[in-house]
């Protein structure tokens, strides 16, 4: 199996060895370009030369099925530093409006052929337990569902469901127990599979779950073992997913069971395994970093503006947060003339460029657009504010986003740009 690791946004080498065991190698690349299900793979034209480069997705995908695969990690900054994006999505989650709307920061191929790999590069299973917390603290806010459960008891003075008449016999009437009936019966109650099965993956992940010290998850943590109290732990098969049916006002239900297969696939079913072996198989994913930095910029702006922000989310708000063409602004903030576009990208550390004209010219055009401009609290004539937010690669103290401690960027009126600090490890 060939192995090839490359930087995000970075030109990539491949020898010409690779490049001829896989098979139709440029037409995988050309045919699917810049999409993330291929990392954003695509090629460039640098010095009249075809270059392979990645794009800001991170993670492992098949190149060819079973043969061949690529894993895309984040790029080091200058002083050596690489994004922290597990401390990211923790954060994000924090957040009970942002983390409803993490679904585009990544996702998992699970109907692929897994990917073996070094226990200690899987970055894909700390999203997994983090989302599959969240989806659960989301569920016990709301009450756990319940269920029928068959039970066998032995019952004093009174009958439910079925008598067991053998066991009746032979476990009380012979012992001359008669006010004594064992009963089969359906009870309906939250120590249902489906509830046993969710608290059984959350025992599996916190074996797992050394790598956070955020005091608000391990509060998660804390309230949803006090929902499922009265939940027993089970031993859990494969088979039991295929005994579940929910409808479809269950939708957390069915999105946490999903992770909760995921969780047994990656750490094992039985709750006595231990993952202990050098190398494990994970499913081929991708983690989408400007989404998620534009995620976790939107938590720092709720910090400031709480809901007077309106962001544009990639689908599921599309269409109701796009303008004319169909232009829409990562964030506006409401009565506040102020229209913001995160950009997880480092141009503004080199002089004007190219990319940054393109992005200059395409913010400026927001605040052009007269229906935006009224939901921003400012009239067709004014000029609006305008914000680019984008990661240090430093260290910084300024925590809130807010134009007072950003730079106006010289040569422009009205057009500031501000670095925050994202985790890094």
């Amino acid at each position: 199996m060939i192995s090839i690791i490359a930087k995000e946004n970075q030109k990539i080498v491949i020898d010409e060895h690779i490049k001829s065991t896989i098979s139709n190698f440029n037409e995988i690349i050309l045919t699917k370009e810049k999409t993330p299900e291929i990392l954003g793979l695509h090629f460039e034209k640098d010095n009249n030369e075809l270059i392979l480069k990645s794009s800001y997705y991170i993670g492992y995908i098949w190149l060819e099925s079973g043969k061949s695969f690529i894993n895309i990690t984040p790029k080091k900054t200058k002083n050596n530093r690489v994004a922290d994006f597990v401390k990211m999505f923790s954060d994000c989650i924090n957040d009970s409006y942002v983390a409803t709307h993490l679904d585009e920061t990544y996702k998992i191929f699970t109907q692929q052929p897994k990917i073996e790999i070094d226990k200690n590069k899987d970055i894909i299973t700390p999203f997994i337990i983090l989302n599959f917390i969240n989806i659960l603290y989301k569920i016990t806010k709301q009450g756990l569902k319940k269920g029928y459960r068959r039970e066998t008891k032995n019952l004093s003075s009174k009958v439910k469901g079925r008598i067991l008449i053998n066991q009746t016999i032979k476990s009380n009437h012979f012992k001359n127990k008669l006010e004594k009936t064992a009963c089969d019966y359906q009870k309906y109650t939250t120590n249902c599979l489906e509830n046993q099965i969710l608290k059984s993956a959350l025992t599996q992940s916190l074996k797992y779950l050394n790598f956070t010290d955020n005091k608000l998850i391990i509060s998660k943590i804390k309230n949803i073992s006090n929902s499922f109290k009265f939940v027993d732990t089970k031993e859990v098969f494969a088979k039991d997913f295929t005994k579940i049916k929910l409808s479809s006002f269950f939708f957390d239900y069915k999105e946490a069971l999903n992770l909760a297969k995921l969780i047994f696939n990656q750490l094992g079913y039985s709750l006595q395994t231990k993952r202990d072996e050098e190398k494990i198989k994970i499913p081929p994913f991708y983690i989408n970093m400007p989404e998620l930095f534009e995620r976790y910029v939107e938590v720092q702006l709720r910090k400031t503006y709480f809901d007077n922000v309106i962001s544009g989310y990639s689908k599921t708000s599309r269409d109701k947060n796009s303008y004319i063409w169909g232009l829409r602004p990562d964030f506006i903030i409401k009565n506040q003339n102020i229209i913001i576009d995160a950009k997880y990208k480092y141009w503004f550390l080199n002089p004007v460029n190219d990319n940054l004209k393109e992005d200059l010219q395409q913010l400026s055009l927001y605040g052009r657009i007269e229906d935006l401009k009224n939901n921003i609290g400012t009239d067709k004539n004014t000029e609006s504010l305008i914000l680019f937010v984008y990661p240090s690669t430093e260290k910084n103290n300024k925590k809130e986003i807010k134009i007072e401690n950003s730079e106006l960027i010289k040569g422009f009126s009205n057009i500031y740009k501000m670095r925050i600090e994202i985790p890094y490890k």
